[in-house]
């Protein structure tokens, strides 16, 4: 095994790269969804033009893909698991019970208010339109799925509620099995060989139509793979022509899929987007190095994503009921409108973060007894 890094700050300075990145794909989701805007009940009408939508021009890329958004997620968490896990729990220094609570604090406290809160309003909405906004699965059985992050493991009927949810709800199963992974498989050696048949089966469940989990854990595990990619002894001499290469690959293919409108296909927006990612995930953590005032708004817009992810879809249902209620238009045309929505999904992810997430994080690991000091972060060996 080898140390990373030898300083805290250097340790913390490897995640700036991919911060940005899960910041920048969190934008994608929120440009993604304001066609939310347009919906009447659970359908867009059928006059929709996506490019109809303020700035569509400089945001064409988020309106169109930006629901990759989130398997962009996966792939990050995956990297930042494998470096940042794998080992301590293999070496069986972060057990079953540390690992659920130090997961399960960062994740469902926001997770239950942004519930309840949609819960509210998608039943006032539906008291003031006779339907549900979005996502129309709100009723009990739904309710319980949800209370166990469960929404999306295949027990349902369709999305419910806090509909984004859905994503970290499939992310729990994959680090259920990333932990079963690290303890029990990676202990026999050949992690690197183990991590690629994971990838494969998975891929091959999902394409199978399986279930949606096989994807999450594709993305995650291929997110893994680029850690011991990196911890290679080519990877390590041949930085310099690795970049380039990897550059070349990433803006080249971009480009001519585009030119040659393959990005039309799905399955070549599949291809891309599991080959470039890793790629530019890699590069991230090894290259980019952020210092001063940058360093900290890249860190703050990080830790905020969960929280601007899970609550702009409560904003924009509040907009919808107080226009439902009112009668006012909302001017969805609108650059200014479209920028502040953007601003204030932000700025109440900040704020929740501050004022909600961390405290609630900090009480419950002080009750459940976890230490909340950061890990000292290692890279697994191939």
């Amino acid at each position: 095994m080898k140390t990373v890094a030898s300083q805290s700050g250097e340790e913390s300075q490897k995640l700036l790269g991919l911060e940005l990145l899960r910041f920048l794909s969190a934008v994608a989701v929120l440009v993604w969804h304001y066609q939310h805007f347009w919906i009447v009940g659970a359908e867009l009408p059928a006059d929709f033009v996506r490019s109809d939508q303020p700035l569509y021009a400089f945001f064409k890329l988020f309106y169109e893909w930006g629901v990759y958004g989130v398997q962009v997620f996966w792939f990050i968490s995956g990297y930042i698991f494998f470096w940042k896990y794998l080992s301590s729990i293999r070496d069986r220094k972060v057990g079953a019970w540390s690992f659920f609570v130090l997961r399960a604090s960062r994740l469902y406290p926001l997770h239950l208010l942004t519930f309840a809160l949609v819960a509210v309003l998608q039943f006032a909405y539906h008291a003031n339109t006779g339907r549900f906004y979005v996502y129309q699965a709100n009723d009990v059985y739904h309710a319980v799925l949800q209370l166990f992050m469960a929404s999306n493991w295949g027990l349902q009927d369709g999305n419910s509620y806090n509909g984004p949810i859905w994503s970290v709800s499939l992310e729990v199963l994959a680090y259920a099995a990333f932990f079963v992974f690290a303890r029990w498989v990676a202990v026999s050696g050949r992690t690197t060989l183990w991590v690629a048949l994971t990838i494969v089966v998975s891929a091959i469940a999902y394409q199978l139509k399986i279930g949606q989990i096989f994807q999450c854990i594709f993305c995650f595990f291929v997110g893994g793979l680029a850690v011991f990619w990196g911890n290679t002894a080519f990877a390590r001499s041949h930085n310099r022509s690795i970049l380039v290469v990897s550059l070349t690959y990433i803006i080249g293919m971009a480009v001519l899929c585009r030119a040659l409108h393959l990005f039309d296909k799905t399955v070549i927006v599949h291809l891309y987007i599991t080959t470039a990612t890793p790629l530019l995930i890699y590069l991230l953590a090894t290259h980019v190095r952020l210092s001063g005032s940058l360093a900290q708004w890249v860190a703050t817009a990080g830790n905020t994503t969960y929280s601007s992810y899970l609550l702009h879809f409560p904003l924009q249902m509040g907009l919808m009921l107080w226009a439902a209620n009112t009668g006012w238009q909302i001017p969805r045309e609108s650059t200014a409108f479209f920028i502040a929505y953007l601003c204030v999904s932000v700025a109440l992810g900040v704020a929740a973060f501050r004022g909600f997430e961390m405290p609630m994080q900090n009480r419950l690991r002080r009750m459940a007894q976890i230490r909340t000091q950061p890990l000292k972060y290692v890279v697994p060996a191939p």
